[in-house]
């Protein structure tokens, strides 16, 4: 097995796994800035329609910035797991023959 194949296959597990976690972190952020927002918004008017909250939480820059964090996490996450499965497979494939 090449150097970058054994070095591709003992990193890219722990890189990964860090990701995911900051993906999964990064949802967690997410979820609490909507339930923050949405407390924030219904104390300023208790007549507000749960539709109308939800839209001022929607165009919301503090939202949007904690949804774009979150993609950015989950898209890092996919790469480098997508990378592992290469990886993954060409070893597979190496060592079939």
């Amino acid at each position: 097995m090449n150097d970058d194949l054994e070095k591709s296959l003992s990193e890219l597990p722990d890189k990964v796994a860090d990701n995911l976690l900051k993906w999964r972190k990064a949802t967690l952020e997410r979820e609490k800035e909507e339930a923050l927002l949405y407390i924030g918004f219904k104390g300023i008017d208790t007549k507000r329609t749960a539709t109308e909250i939800k839209a001022l939480i929607n165009s919301s820059d503090s939202r949007y910035q904690s949804v774009m964090k979150e993609i950015m996490a989950e898209a890092e996450y996919n790469r480098l797991n997508e990378k592992l499965l290469a990886a993954k497979k060409s070893a597979t494939l190496r060592t079939a023959f």
